[in-house]
């Protein structure tokens, strides 16, 4: 409730094998009109396998998602 009403923009790092469960979430925070950012973490498998640096590198690197890439992704599964 309190992110809904701050509205903070949300980013999203998931590893590759939960993308779909990511995309869920994404769409189900832009339908209260907050921001979503897609964290791309490949070739790594997890988040924790990169040091800070790296993370800080890939958050300001992350990919805004809108419905309409919400869609694409839909479709392309």
């Amino acid at each position: 409730e309190k992110i809904c009403m701050k509205r903070p923009n949300i980013y999203m790092a998931f590893d590759l094998d939960a993308k779909d469960k990511e995309s869920k979430i994404m769409s189900n925070l832009r339908s209260f009109g907050i921001n979503t950012y897609s964290i791309d973490i490949h070739p790594y498998q997890d988040l924790g396998e990169m040091d800070a640096e790296e993370v800080k590198r890939r958050k300001c690197n992350a990919a805004f998602i809108t419905n309409r890439d919400y869609l694409k992704y839909k479709i392309n599964i």
